[in-house]
């Protein structure tokens, strides 16, 4: 993964430290796949550098419940149960 160069693009990553740098993994999503889902294991987190993922509940009548939304950032997995679904890809 090329840090500079992402770093120039979102400065927001500067200060994650180089050892978890070398644990980062740098994934393209399907739009529609699932990232995680309620009552998963933390993994990790998320930085949406392209694209659009939101985090999202279901409701009893099977609708979706947009918790946050996130078209570049940090989307972390919060104490709210959810899942967090791609909803465009990056075009990488």
């Amino acid at each position: 993964m090329d840090w500079k160069a992402l770093i120039e693009s979102q400065p927001a990553l500067a200060v994650i430290p180089l050892k978890l740098r070398k644990l980062a993994q740098c994934r393209d999503i399907e739009t529609g796949a699932t990232l995680f889902r309620l009552g998963d294991r933390l993994r990790g987190i998320f930085y949406v550098v392209a694209g659009e993922i939101r985090l999202v509940r279901r409701a009893r009548d099977g609708a979706d419940i947009v918790m946050q939304r996130s078209r570049g950032g940090l989307l972390c997995r919060s104490k709210l149960e959810c899942e967090g679904v791609p909803l465009r890809r990056s075009g990488r």
